[in-house]
């Protein structure tokens, strides 16, 4: 059959590809990151009409991601799930680089040719646009702009003339890119500065006129960007930049590491990547594409080197990688493919095109930080925690401190404090002395400052019995934080059970113990201590203390004494629940009984002053 008889074969590519990531992709469902909660929290926010905040106060930038936060509240506005939302956007950017190369490369597709179809199979099966395509965060629109920016690069660079669509399509692309992630101009000033040099050395014209049109859009989105930060933020950097950009040896290492590891992740095409650039090189027809990807490629690659890499699954800054070595396999088949004619026939070249993309895939089924993205369901459990949290205080309003900056404050809606400083105006602009040393993105804390905020509640991670991280451990050294918070074991049922410690202010005025003159309420979950305690919703979703049968509790209180108080009678849905005052030294224990072989739910216990 004759080239033009296989027109369809492009299609028949894009589509197959589609097929197989989508499913790929449905394998890693439910998967969400806590990162792109933070996100959907922004754009929630601007849906209701609260601005591109986080919480109440003042404004600050904790998102690095500008043109997702925008479509998702813009897609989500009519009343989808943001969720939802966020995973239709991912999955429909991997669609468009998959319709890119199918585009780009029509011509090798129609061929049969082994390098575009290893191009597409790359893509199609890479771990990394899979987990993200529905993780909720903007690298597959990051990698999906970057394809179709080269491709028209490409397509422009060995034109004696270039032509009007292929520079804006270029233009919009990269101008979409910089306000997509601060290091989208990177690829900006390294494609462009590639692109031109390589046309001014090989002879070829670049006019004025070309490059303004190049430079145009992505120079008016970055600068309005620029303007809109400093106007509504008050700053010229995003508050992440300073949570995370730390130029030490410890970030450099982590970066190597980060980076050798995603690269030896994309075996068995790491190999054929460098054998294909190296081959473009070498080959004068294909010197100048090959320049400016690679040129693109190691830039990158250095960069993720410099930041310290990333923590998240599936290597995710490695879209534009995949995307990049797409391009550099691609591109080959022109000058190598009368070499493979030479040296065996077409079916051969299929055949190990497909044995390469089984490998390939195969190896991304079972590469251990893809696998992550599978069993990393922590998430889940903080809508259990922030669905509870909703539930129980949302009409008193508590500010909840969190270190799990996505799930709990965006599924829970409350006024929310981050302890690890990314969505917080003081932790960045204050560091430890070792900052640059520890985990990136995780280093901040300041316990004097988060007891000064003095938040209503606190939880570590997603209700965490220990802390994991520098802020709880921090707190929990200091003699203060224990006389001002009580931790309080409790489990929500949705959508799952999931059992949490939360510290909760007993001085709170939301949440916490209410003293009038001749009266003291003490809220029945802050008996939920014990083994056999826990607080629960009631069946009017008010939380209670939930005791087991024939259970116990207690509770202190400081600065009161026993004399002069007595106990009421005991809201709970039995009467067999009873309590007594105990002295203590530093004020009163109330310890309750249930004398009721049956679980019992108690509500509060009530103080009263007795009479002189």
């Amino acid at each position: 059959m004759s080239a033009s008889g296989r027109a369809w074969i492009p299609a028949v590519a894009f589509f197959a590809g589609l097929a197989v990531l989508v499913a790929e992709a449905a394998s890693y469902l439910p998967f969400i990151s806590d990162d792109a909660l933070i996100s959907l929290r922004y754009a929630e926010r601007l849906v209701d009409g609260k601005g591109l905040t986080w919480t109440d106060g003042r404004a600050v930038e904790g998102y690095s991601n500008l043109l997702w936060v925008l479509l998702c509240a813009a897609v989500a506005a009519p009343g989808f799930d943001l969720v939802w939302t966020s995973r239709f956007l991912g999955i429909a950017s991997v669609t468009a680089i998959l319709a890119t190369f199918a585009f780009h490369y029509r011509g090798p597709l129609t061929r049969l040719s082994p390098f575009a179809l290893c191009a597409l199979g790359l893509c199609a099966m890479s771990g990394t646009l899979a987990v993200w395509s529905i993780g909720g965060l903007e690298t597959p629109l990051f990698a999906a702009l970057l394809a179709i920016a080269v491709s028209a690069l490409l397509r422009a660079i060995d034109e004696p003339a270039l032509r009007p669509p292929e520079l804006w399509t270029s233009s919009i692309a990269f101008g979409l890119l910089c306000i997509t992630r601060p290091d989208g101009p990177l690829f900006l000033a390294v494609g462009y500065a590639t692109f031109g040099i390589a046309r001014i050395l090989s002879g070829l014209a670049l006019p004025l006129r070309d490059l303004g049109r190049l430079v145009s859009v992505p120079a008016v989105l970055t600068l309005a960007q620029l303007v809109f930060r400093q106007l509504y933020y008050g700053e010229w950097v995003p508050n992440t930049a300073l949570v995370k950009i730390a130029l030490s040896t410890e970030r450099v290492r982590a970066g190597w590491d980060h980076v050798s590891s995603g690269y030896l992740a994309l075996r068995p095409l790491t190999f054929a990547i460098a054998a294909c650039l190296l081959f473009e090189l070498w080959h004068p027809a294909k010197r100048r594409k090959a320049v400016l990807l690679a040129s693109l490629l190691f830039s990158w690659t250095g960069y993720l080197v410099l930041v310290g890499g990333d923590i998240f699954p599936a290597f995710r800054h490695f879209g534009p990688v995949i995307v990049l070595s797409a391009f550099v396999i691609a591109e080959t088949d022109a000058e190598a493919a009368p070499l493979l004619r030479r040296r065996s026939s077409i079916a051969f070249g299929l055949v190990a095109c497909a044995g390469a993309l089984l490998w390939f895939g195969s190896s991304q089924w079972t590469e251990p930080e893809n696998r992550r993205a599978r069993v990393e369901r922590w998430e889940w459990d903080g809508k259990v925690v922030a669905t509870l949290l909703r539930a129980a205080f949302s009409s008193g309003q508590p500010l909840v401190a969190v270190t799990a900056a996505g799930c709990i404050p965006f599924w829970s809606g409350l006024p929310s404090l981050d302890m690890l400083g990314l969505n917080d105006y003081y932790l960045p602009r204050h560091p430890p002395p070792d900052f640059g040393k520890g985990p990136l993105g995780h280093e901040l804390s300041s316990a004097e400052y988060l007891l000064r905020r003095n938040p209503d509640l606190i939880v570590f991670h997603v209700g965490s019995p220990r802390p994991i991280f520098r802020a709880g451990r921090e707190l929990t050294k200091r003699p203060e934080f224990f006389d001002r918070y009580v931790k309080v074991k409790m489990v929500g049922h949705d959508p799952h059970r999931h059992e949490a410690s939360v510290w909760v202010n007993r001085t709170s005025k939301k949440v916490g113990v209410s003293r009038r003159d001749s009266r003291i309420r003490v809220p029945g979950y802050l008996f939920a201590r014990g083994r056999g305690a826990v607080a629960e919703l009631d069946q009017s979703g008010q939380i209670v203390l939930r005791l087991r049968g024939r259970g116990r509790a207690s509770f202190d209180l400081s600065g009161i004494d026993a004399r002069a108080w007595k106990v009421a009678p005991v809201d709970a849905t039995s009467e067999a629940v009873k309590a007594r005052l105990l002295p203590s030294s530093e004020g009163v224990r109330i310890l309750l009984k249930s004398n009721d072989p049956t679980p019992v739910e108690v509500r509060r216990v009530d103080l009263v002053k007795v009479e002189s």
